[in-house]
């Protein structure tokens, strides 16, 4: 169901999930055949495929990343992979909030594309931020491919895995998969490891003595199919729930959280939690019908629909952002370079000796003011000649010094002694 702040709840009640790693499930399972772990793939590496199929250059290698992280999260012989189906009707509000951020970082990863593009085409100076911003925007408009998703079950399943795909995105557990399972696997931490919630030991901390009141504390809070009442959160519907009587149904116990003096005064947006409840208490679900439209958007998002002819879209940007690399790393491109970089072990040694000020009309002292007029003329005959430019020789190299070679040391050098 996915709570907000569910979590932040338990650890107030003093509850503290117990980490397990994977050499636990390795000692505890190993023996056992009816004990095996549940792997939700979208829900504990999303970040991983998200990264994998935006930037691997085929389906194959994104399949083999992801691939790799499976086997860290458990063993092959004691796991079983599932893999959601498509979106559900009652969770169309979440769909479409995601699809409006989808939308806005499209927008804005078509901005800092045409930057980092102008940018190149003006022999500009490109930074790596220029490229985190990209790549920011770009992972902002992911959107999981139903083919692609079933591509990486075939891929694990090749490889002797256990694999169930559910026709749609279930948020329970099927009972006739998973009867026979003990520990589900989501969101590891970091490290490798999984915070263990035993339910239990969770109804022991909370205060609840049957799952109805924990799935009603569920149907009222922030989750993926509704939104809670407002300012109502998990402890304030916590103290709410407990007054309820225990011998109703789900329905039946939603219908007089509703009609609580706090809540009647908190739930102006009248919410009746109707999706939640045919969900969780109905088992009912609706496929959403698919949207056979890509992600676009207009550039101009104030124009009418009749002037939005020129659509943006997720594979134009990417393509735009890989030409303008292509002709960021041309050889055609002047590289500016700066005066010095490269150290001079001898550059003060081939240097020009500097000009004297004292042969020159400007830079004379005030004494030689009254010099003769043929003294005069000496000087100004001596300041219009140019300095003679020191004739181009060879670099000495040091690592020479010690072979025999018909380049020799600089005069200067040799007042110097090498070290040995």
């Amino acid at each position: 169901m996915d709570c907000k702040d569910l979590w932040r709840f338990f650890r107030d009640k003093n509850y503290k999930p117990t980490v397990r790693y994977r050499q636990h499930q390795r000692e505890v399972l190993k023996d056992s055949e009816a004990n095996k772990v549940r792997i939700d793939v979208e829900g504990s590496i999303y970040a991983t495929i998200r990264y994998a199929y935006i930037h691997s250059n085929s389906l194959e290698a994104a399949h083999s990343l992801v691939y790799k992280w499976i086997q860290k999260l458990s063993s092959q012989d004691i796991s079983v992979l599932y893999f959601d189906g498509g979106p559900l009707e009652e969770k169309k509000g979440t769909h479409d909030e995601r699809e409006q951020r989808r939308a806005k970082a499209l927008l804005s990863a078509d901005k800092v594309v045409q930057h980092f593009a102008d940018r190149v085409d003006n022999n500009s100076r490109i930074r790596k931020q220029h490229f985190v911003n990209v790549n920011k925007q770009l992972t902002n408009t992911f959107r999981r491919d139903p083919a692609d998703r079933h591509s990486l079950a075939m891929y694990c399943r090749d490889r002797d895995w256990t694999v169930v795909e559910s026709d749609m995105e279930r948020q329970r557990r099927p009972q006739h998969h998973y009867s026979h399972l003990a520990t589900d696997i989501w969101r590891p931490i970091s490290g490798g490891g999984f915070l263990e919630y035993v339910m239990d030991d969770v109804y022991g901390s909370v205060g609840f003595t049957t799952r109805n009141h924990f799935t009603l504390l569920g149907i009222v809070s922030w989750n993926d199919y509704n939104r809670n009442v407002y300012s109502l959160g998990c402890a304030t519907n916590f103290k709410i729930i407990k007054g309820i009587p225990l011998d109703m149904d789900i329905p039946a116990m939603v219908d007089a959280y509703l009609s609580d003096e706090h809540v009647i005064l908190k739930n102006r947006d009248k919410l009746t939690f109707e999706a939640s409840i045919r969900v969780f208490a109905h088992r009912r679900e609706t496929p959403l019908r698919p949207d056979t439209t890509a992600i676009t958007l207009a550039r101009n998002s104030d124009a009418p629909l009749s002037d939005i002819l020129p659509a943006l879209t997720l594979e134009d940007v990417k393509t735009r952002f890989e030409e303008a690399k292509m002709r960021g790393s041309s050889e055609s491109r002047v590289y500016r370079q700066k005066a010095g970089q490269q150290f001079n072990r001898y550059r003060t040694i081939d240097r020009p000796p500097p000009k004297d000020k004292k042969q020159t009309t400007n830079g004379a002292s005030p004494k030689d003011k009254n010099i003769t007029s043929d003294n005069s003329a000496k000087v100004l005959n001596s300041s219009t000649n140019t300095m003679t430019p020191q004739p181009q020789r060879p670099r000495y190299w040091a690592r020479k010094r010690s072979r025999n070679g018909s380049q020799e040391p600089p005069s200067t050098m040799t007042q110097y002694r090498w070290k040995p």
